[in-house]
């Protein structure tokens, strides 16, 4: 399966939908673990860390 990579038509077809609650963003560094407390939507591992 291909993705859609025409950003005309991801735009048109966006569907977006606000989310209650507070977010933040923060980065961990690549030897850190990760808080236990913490329940994160996404995680981007990336050379300088986790964000």
């Amino acid at each position: 399966m291909t993705g859609e990579r025409e950003l005309a038509s991801l735009l048109k077809t966006m569907t977006p939908e606000l989310q209650d609650g507070v977010f933040v963003f923060c980065t961990i560094g690549t030897t850190d673990a990760l808080p236990a407390t913490l329940t994160p939507i996404m995680l981007f591992r990336e050379r300088e860390g986790i964000t």
